[in-house]
C-alpha cells in the first residue's frame, strides 16, 4: 500500500473521528435541553392553558423522539402532560410509544393515550389492539376508530363480547353497524338479537339516562335496531331470523330492521307495533320504517299518529310540571317528517312518470 492510500484513509478516520464528536457533542447538549424543557415542562402543569406551556411542548416536539427515551427514565408516561408531548412528537416511535402506553394494565391515563394514539393512525386497521385492551374506556376509542373496516372472524368474536358489556355496547354495536363487508352476517344477527332478549334485564334498564329523555334499556335498543338496519347483508337472512325468533321484542326488532331495509312484506307487522308497543324507541323507529316502505294509502294513519300519539317529554328542564306549552311530542314530530318523505317521493315517483 502507497503513501498517498494511507494517506488517504487516515485522513477519513480523522473525518469520522470529527463527525463521530460533533455528533456525540450534539446529543449530549440535545439530552441535556430536553431535561431541561422536561423539568420546566413539570413546573407549568398547573397552568395547562398558558402559552409558555405550550411553546414548552412545541419545543420538546421540535427535539423529536430522542425526547421519548428520556421521558421513559425520568417519569414515564402514566401522566397526562407526557403524553401530550408523544402526540405532538407524532413520529411512528411516538404512535408506538402512545400504543404502548394504551395497552398497558395500570395506567391511569391509558385512555388518553387512546386517543391521541389514534389521532396518529394512518390506517384503521392500527387501532384493532386497542380492542382486545381490559380498560372499557381504552376498548371504546378502539372500537370507535375501527368502524368501516371488513372483520374477520377473530374480531367478529370479540365484538360480540364486547357487545355484551354496558359500557361498550353502543360502540361495539357501531363497529357492526358500519362493516364494510358481508361476511359472518348471520353470526352478527345473532349475536346482537342474543342481547336484545337482555334488553329489559339489565341494570337500570328503567332508568333515565344521562343527558336524554331515554333509559338505559332504550339506549341500548336503538344501538341494536341501528346495527340490525344498517349492517351489509342478504334480506333472507333478517327474514330467516324473524321467522324462527320466539321472544316479542326481538321479532320486533327484527320487523323494523326489515322495513328499514324496505321489505314491503312486514307493513301490517309494523303497522302493529305502532299502534300497540308502549316502548316510545320501537314506535319512534317503526315510524321511520314506514318512510321506507309506506305509501299515499298510509298517509291517513300516519297522520293520525301525527295528530294523536300521546308520549310526550318536557323539553327543557327544570320546568313547571304542568306546562303545556313545552311538551315535546317526539313521535307526533317524527310521524311528521315521515309523511314529508312519503309524499316527496311519491311525487317525485310521479313525476318521473309523466317524464316517461
Amino acid at each position: 500500500m502507497d503513501n498517498r492510500i494511507k494517506n488517504l484513509i487516515f485522513a477519513a478516520g480523522l473525518i469520522f473521528i470529527f463527525y463521530f464528536q460533533v455528533y456525540a457533542e450534539s446529543a449530549a447538549q440535545q439530552k441535556i435541553e430536553a431535561e431541561r424543557l422536561i423539568k420546566k415542562l413539570q413546573s407549568l402543569t398547573q397552568k395547562p392553558d398558558s402559552n409558555e406551556f405550550k411553546n414548552t411542548i412545541d419545543d420538546l416536539a421540535a427535539i423529536g423522539d430522542p425526547v421519548i427515551s428520556i421521558m421513559k427514565k425520568v417519569g414515564g408516561f402514566d401522566n397526562h402532560t407526557n403524553i401530550r408531548v408523544l402526540r405532538k412528537i407524532g413520529t411512528d416511535k411516538a404512535k408506538e410509544t402512545l400504543k404502548e402506553v394504551a395497552i398497558v394494565k395500570g395506567n391511569k391515563n391509558s385512555a388518553w393515550a387512546a386517543s391521541n394514539f389514534v389521532e396518529l393512525i394512518q390506517k384503521k386497521q392500527e387501532a384493532i389492539p386497542l380492542v382486545y385492551s381490559d380498560n372499557p374506556a381504552v376498548q371504546a376509542r378502539g372500537l370507535i376508530a375501527i368502524r368501516g373496516i371488513a372483520l374477520d372472524a377473530n374480531l367478529v368474536s370479540r365484538i360480540g363480547v364486547l357487545i355484551t358489556n354496558q359500557s361498550s355496547r353502543s360502540a361495539a354495536c357501531g363497529v357492526f353497524e358500519e362493516d364494510s363487508s358481508t361476511t359472518f352476517y348471520e353470526q352478527k344477527i345473532k349475536l346482537i338479537t342474543d342481547e336484545v332478549r337482555k334488553t329489559y334485564t339489565i341494570p337500570k334498564a328503567r332508568v333515565i339516562a344521562p343527558r336524554g329523555f331515554l333509559t338505559y334499556a332504550q339506549v341500548d335498543l336503538v344501538s341494536y335496531l341501528r346495527a340490525l338496519s344498517y349492517m351489509k347483508g342478504p334480506l333472507s337472512s333478517l327474514q330467516k331470523s324473524c321467522e324462527s325468533e320466539p321472544n316479542q321484542l326481538t321479532r320486533d326488532c327484527l320487523f323494523i330492521a326489515r322495513a328499514m331495509r324496505k321489505d314491503e312484506s312486514v307493513k301490517n307487522e309494523i303497522v302493529s307495533i305502532i299502534k300497540e308497543r308502549k316502548d316510545t324507541v320501537l314506535r319512534i323507529w317503526a315510524v321511520m320504517g314506514m318512510g321506507e316502505i309506506g305509501t299515499k294509502e298510509d298517509i291517513e294513519f300516519l297522520q293520525s299518529v301525527a295528530d294523536t300519539d300521546p308520549y310526550f317529554e318536557y323539553a327543557n328542564l327544570p320546568l313547571e310540571p304542568n306546562d303545556p306549552k313545552r311538551k315535546f311530542y317526539r313521535v307526533r314530530e317524527v310521524a311528521r317528517t315521515i309523511i314529508e318523505k312519503i309524499n316527496q317521493r311519491t311525487n317525485q315517483a310521479a313525476d318521473a312518470n309523466e317524464t316517461n
